[in-house]
């Protein structure tokens, strides 16, 4: 399967508005094959060896022609789940995953289900799925003064370059949480062991705030880790704890309070203690 996609030159999809699973399909094809043309077509065309339908057609990947099985949580399969279903494990190989079927099901639930769901039934039952509001608004506005299939097509590449980036970005979100789990979580138990006065320090840069949702630690006031900036961020949990003033120890200090910028971890410790003491004074 895999080394037809790859020799693929064309693909075949319908002209016309299109929404996320259209969009999803072609964009999964173009990371498997980034050579790949693709045609909107309003009649289905007679196909070679070289060429595929996307939802149109006999084409493998039209969940409109069969009645394809629910699958574990109970939903039926768009065009996007068909394909996943093939090539998923490739994709996600070829990002680096050596954890590759808890990463196919992790994935599968957190994205490709939403499509499969939004397809099939309504996205208004799809909850935090903005990807799909903003491939949606890429369609042609039925007041343009040029609404003809050139600038259509133009809208749908459009979509689908833009959904590449959409798809990368949920690999990295998935590589992240499977792949560098337990170096991660390595990082966070060092930062909690050796915590003072609620101010804790991380080692290393990583996304502390699902670990403070997961592990309730109610005794947190703020966070230092290293920022991609530069230096080292302070940041308060859920409360504007940063109460220091001036720069004396930070560089930039966000209007609402809730973060700063420190040049040394020396100073962003210092700021985040006076930042305590203040607090625990008022």
């Amino acid at each position: 399967m895999i080394n037809n996609l790859k020799n693929l030159k064309k693909i075949y999809i319908h002209s016309g508005a299109f929404n996320t699973d259209d969009v999803m399909s072609v964009a999964l094809l173009k990371i498997i094959n980034p050579s790949i043309k693709i045609e909107r077509v309003k009649t289905i065309p007679i196909t070679t060896n070289e060429e595929m339908l996307i939802g149109i057609g006999k084409g493998k990947y039209n969940y409109k022609r069969f009645p394809y099985a629910r699958d574990e949580y109970g939903n039926l399969p768009s065009n996007t789940g068909l394909l996943w279903s093939d090539i998923g494990m490739f994709v996600l190989e070829k990002y680096g995953f050596e954890k590759l079927e808890e990463a196919y099901e992790m994935f599968y639930f957190n994205y490709i289900n939403k499509i499969n769901i939004g397809t099939r039934y309504s996205y208004s039952r799809v909850k935090r799925f903005f990807e799909n509001d903003i491939i949606h608004g890429m369609n042609v506005s039925m007041i343009s003064l040029d609404n003809g299939k050139e600038k259509e097509d133009i809208h749908f590449i459009n979509a689908v370059n833009t959904s590449i980036v959409f798809i990368e970005n949920w690999i990295r979100v998935t590589l992240q949480e499977i792949e560098y789990r337990e170096q991660e979580s390595k990082i966070w138990q060092d930062a909690v062991k050796q915590s003072e006065n609620g101010i804790y320090i991380l080692q290393e840069r990583i996304p502390w705030r699902r670990h403070v949702d997961k592990e309730n630690e109610n005794q947190m006031k703020l966070i230092i880790n290293k920022s991609n900036r530069g230096g080292y961020s302070v940041y308060s949990k859920d409360v504007d704890l940063i109460k220091v003033e001036g720069k004396q120890y930070l560089s930039y200090i966000h209007p609402s309070k809730f973060m700063g910028i420190a040049d040394s971890l020396e100073n962003a410790v210092l700021a985040a203690k006076q930042s305590i003491e203040i607090y625990k004074n008022e």
